[in-house]
């Protein structure tokens, strides 16, 4: 007697690639409650979500989880770095029961910070670690973070290369004399005055553009410097120069989806009848959400309703936003509601503008999907 074959379990979500772009981004697949059940990256998101709902080859674990898929969201991103460090965060955010990495004993990505000494210095530094170096500083609260960066050792090289190109000192006390630093042409000699302080508090401010990707104008510098060089046949250090150009050329790309910052974020994107929202807890995005707005005749009548509904409980440090008539009276109103005072942005330049363009970027698709 045969057999009989297992019955498959029906499919509750109607997946239709069109409805899904081919940028890079996460996905959260969502229960019959709306729970989040697994969080996902894609290069391709089109592709990726074809896998599980197309494909005959699947493990084990996915041919369980897709019959319990009632909707999938999408988060878009600018690369593949955002969408490996914002699916990390969505992960331990929501804990999806689907998700492998839950096992793992995720620490967060390596930083570098930047002492707040008199004569400041760059250090390795990892969120929930104990940073040895870092809390024996002076000035802790005058220092800044810069990353994250995807693992340790390109941490460590970017740091190396700022540290280098610039001539900062690593000593935890200036000593009387130079040290060996100083004649492999690693050090700027700060303790015997061959630079000073106003120049090393240059050099400081050229390693913190290099370390927020402002670089451009370094690599020109760079570059001018290695033509001088060759022309006076020191090709040694020409070689050198060659390598660090190499190495910033190759730097890691840019990503805005995990910051430190002290206080949450709205990203609000306003369009004729809907508005996207991204939601950042202390510099991390989190929480996406596509909303009408309320009927009203006048547009920014709505953007104010909105807002001050948004804000009614538990309101955000800030809200950065494309459109306001009167920020400073809305920020008034906030606070006559709240107790809390909000600042509200918008802005025209810098990270807080490439925030409002990934908002929008966000919006755009999830107005074509309806």
């Amino acid at each position: 007697m045969k057999k009989r074959a297992p019955r498959k379990k029906s499919i509750n979500f109607n997946f239709t690639p069109d409805a899904f772009p081919t940028d890079p981004g996460c996905y959260l697949m969502k229960d019959s409650r709306g729970k989040v059940i697994y969080a996902g990256k894609a290069k391709n998101l089109k592709r990726r979500l074809s896998y599980y709902f197309r494909s005959r080859r699947q493990y084990y674990k996915t041919k369980c989880m897709v019959p319990n898929i009632y909707d999938v969201e999408v988060i878009l991103v600018n690369n593949e770095t955002e969408s490996l460090i914002l699916e990390n965060n969505l992960i331990k955010h929501y804990k999806p029961r689907y998700n492998s990495m839950l096992t793992q004993d995720d620490v967060g990505y390596p930083f570098i910070v930047l002492t707040g000494e008199e004569y400041p210095r760059l250090l390795p530094y990892r969120r929930n670690w104990s940073n040895r170096q870092w809390s024996e500083s002076k000035g802790q609260e005058d220092g800044k973070r810069f990353g994250p960066y995807l693992n340790k050792a390109f941490r460590d090289a970017v740091m190396d290369l700022a540290i280098e190109t610039f001539g900062l000192r690593i000593c935890r006390t200036l000593p009387k004399r130079v040290c060996l630093r100083y004649r492999l042409k690693k050090c700027s000699g700060l303790c015997e005055g061959f630079v000073s302080p106003g120049e090393y508090d240059g050099a400081v401010n050229q390693a913190i553009e290099l370390l927020e990707y402002r670089h451009t104008k370094i690599l020109e510098k760079l570059r001018n410097q290695m033509v001088c060089c060759s022309n006076d046949q020191d090709f040694e250090e020409a070689a050198r120069l060659r390598d660090r150009i190499t190495i910033i050329e190759e730097f890691l790309e840019k990503q805005i989806v995990e910051r430190d910052e002290k206080h949450d974020q709205d990203i609000l994107y306003f369009g004729k009848s809907h508005v996207m929202l991204i939601e950042i807890k202390k510099g991390m995005v989190l929480k996406a959400g596509f909303f009408k707005l309320p009927e009203e005749a006048d547009s920014l009548k709505r953007v104010s309703a909105f807002i001050t509904a948004r804000c009614s409980e538990n309101p955000p440090g800030e809200l950065i936003i494309n459109i306001c008539n009167d920020a400073d009276a809305l920020e008034k109103q906030i606070f006559s509601n709240t107790g809390t005072a909000v600042k509200i942005t918008i802005p025209e330049n810098g990270i807080k503008k490439d925030l409002l363009m990934l908002c929008k970027k966000n919006y755009e698709h999830r107005l074509k999907k309806g």
